[in-house]
């Protein structure tokens, strides 16, 4: 008898737990699916990034085959910029 009604106030006692359990629980959910679909999407992203940089590469490839035998100079140099620039600019006019 004594175990019976001591069972029952230790349930009616952990109704509000149980609700904060559920709703952490469900917080977890969310936020998971959040945070792996911003995973997925990171992932995706490298993914095209490193595609899109390969088909570069090969365009670029093909533009200085094309270049080539049509005879015109290649410039495949960097060009300099900020200050060592202009003062190679000035430099060449002088």
């Amino acid at each position: 008898m004594v175990i019976e009604n001591l069972t029952n106030a230790t349930a009616v006692g952990l109704g509000p737990i149980s609700y904060i359990s559920g709703v952490f629980n469900t917080l977890r959910v969310l936020v998971g699916g959040i945070f792996g679909l911003y995973v997925l999407l990171v992932v995706l992203r490298w993914i095209e990034y490193r595609a899109v940089k390969k088909f570069l590469k090969k365009m670029h490839y093909d533009l200085l085959q094309i270049g080539k035998k049509l005879g015109v100079k290649e410039t495949s140099e960097k060009r300099k910029t900020g200050i060592k620039g202009i003062k190679e600019k000035i430099k060449k006019k002088r």
